[in-house]
């Protein structure tokens, strides 16, 4: 992508007006949130730009080295063959120097410990907040939050990210809350009554109107996503940003349990193999029986018991079925 498309600019031009100093765009994945922040860090380090501050020390937050550097090759993009700079790319730190001016960009891991001092910055670059650990992004971002209160602070924090793999927390609290005061907050969110419809993920989605491969791309897994309930799942959080439960924590949904009863079922013939799983309490335990020709039954223990084969079940009470 070379050049901001309008959902870009109008951003830009909300999070970068005075009395703004908390900004965060939010949007599905594969459009441009990366190539942004890249782009953002560059005007940070180009004289005569309004983002160029002689001498400052700007911020560039990911929640891992290998997420910054794909921010990091976007900045050395845009800043071309101008030998002008110094970058450091170790294994622990990167880092891009003006040379001329001494202004410099550094990258920071999503640690409270990392931010804690931030004196003296003017920008601080969050790309993917929602992958960041817990623990290490709430301490980031109270982190960040603080050093704004300090006396003569000239400290501006842009967040671009998708709300998932986080469904609660900072981050999504942020995007929820939207703009109120000295917070700016733009997003893309998708209807999931309307999740598998083309007009909705094309809104979602921008950059399909410049990406024929982006498009293709969407379509296929909306395709699959229909046939496989895990698949929207992971459809409805990151290509339209709904943060939903994944099949570690909804151990058996609708779909799935109206799949399973046009499943022919062999009768019961032999001894089945049978394993038990005893949890700290009753309500925790659980067995399955598997007999040679591939049926299956499984019992999970609430108040009472429920069997879940194809003649008696209860889809709300069950947790593995056949």
């Amino acid at each position: 992508m070379d050049a901001l498309r309008p959902f870009q600019t109008r951003f830009l031009g909300r999070a970068l007006a005075p009395g703004i100093d908390t900004a965060a765009l939010s949007l599905p994945r594969g459009n441009g949130k990366s190539w942004l922040a890249g782009y953002l860090a560059a005007r940070v380090l180009t004289p005569g730009d309004e983002l160029f501050q002689p001498g400052t020390e700007s911020v560039l937050g990911a929640g891992s080295l290998e997420q910054a550097r794909i921010v990091y090759k976007f900045v050395r993009d845009e800043l071309g063959e101008d030998t002008g700079y110094r970058y450091l790319d170790s294994g622990q730190r990167i880092a891009v120097t003006h040379a001329a001016s001494n202004t410099k960009l550094r990258v920071i891991s999503s640690s409270g410990k990392t931010a804690m001092g931030l004196v003296g910055c003017p920008l601080a670059i969050l790309d993917e907040p929602g992958s960041w650990e817990t623990a290490g992004g709430q301490l980031m971002f109270d982190a960040i939050q603080t050093a704004m209160g300090k006396p003569n602070s000239p400290l501006k924090a842009i967040y671009i990210g998708t709300i998932a793999p986080s469904d609660r927390g900072w981050w999504p609290e942020l995007v929820e809350r939207g703009s109120h005061g000295s917070t700016y907050v733009q997003k893309l969110v998708g209807d999931p009554e309307k999740w598998d419809r083309w007009s909705e993920i094309k809104r979602c989605n921008p950059l399909v109107a410049i990406s024929p491969e982006f498009r293709k791309k969407l379509k296929e897994e909306r395709d699959e996503a229909r046939k496989d309930s895990r698949l929207k799942a992971r459809f409805l959080s990151y290509r339209l940003n709904c943060p939903t439960q994944d099949e570690s924590t909804v151990l058996l949904t609708t779909e799935d349990w109206k799949l399973m009863l046009t499943r022919p079922v062999p009768e019961r013939k032999g001894s089945p193999i049978v394993g038990i799983d005893l949890g700290g309490g009753r309500a925790w335990s659980s067995a399955v029986a598997v007999w040679r020709n591939g049926r299956t039954e499984a019992i999970g223990l609430k108040q009472t018991p429920y069997i879940a084969t194809k003649e008696r079940a209860n889809p709300a009470d069950i947790q593995e079925g056949h």
